[in-house]
């Protein structure tokens, strides 16, 4: 036998064995995880994307509100604005509340505040002007930064 194929023969068992002791472990969870290998491994898979949403999002570019949005709209035939709506009214609400509290934030760490995906914060700022006029909230987007221009008046 070859260095070459001992060393692959080498890997192959050590994945072997890596996988045999995630076998028995889902074994070992099975009735208070799940009740089956299939019900563990989603248990233990959610519960780790839930732990983990700002890691998927900073290290893969994976955003999972938005993927939840999309699923949504999708699957249970709401329309995406309907759900929009109520949530952007909310937004509008919590920048009333904070119109006073800065002279430019960029867009990412207003959204972060908030708690909401920023296109949600661009779309708000930049389709409801008049609602926000209404509010006294006087907000633009400029290079990706949500400005107030009120913050010097005050």
């Amino acid at each position: 036998m070859s260095l070459e194929q001992n060393l692959q023969l080498q890997k192959s068992r050590m994945t072997v064995n890596i996988n045999n002791i995630y076998v028995e472990l889902i074994n070992n969870l099975i009735g208070s995880l799940g009740e089956s290998k299939s019900s563990v491994v989603y248990y233990i898979i959610k519960d780790w994307v839930s732990k983990n949403t700002e890691k998927i999002k900073n290290d893969w570019g994976v955003d999972l509100t938005e993927i939840r949005e999309n699923y949504i709209a999708n699957n249970f035939g709401l329309k995406f604005d309907d759900i929009l709506n109520k949530l952007e009214k909310d937004i509008i609400k919590k920048l009333s509340h904070i119109k006073k509290g800065f002279k430019s934030i960029p867009v990412k760490d207003l959204a972060e505040t908030m708690d909401v995906n920023p296109k949600i914060i661009r779309k708000v700022i930049l389709n409801h002007q008049v609602e926000l006029e209404v509010e006294g909230i006087h907000f633009f987007i400029n290079e990706d930064k949500v400005i107030n221009s009120d913050f010097e008046k005050s």
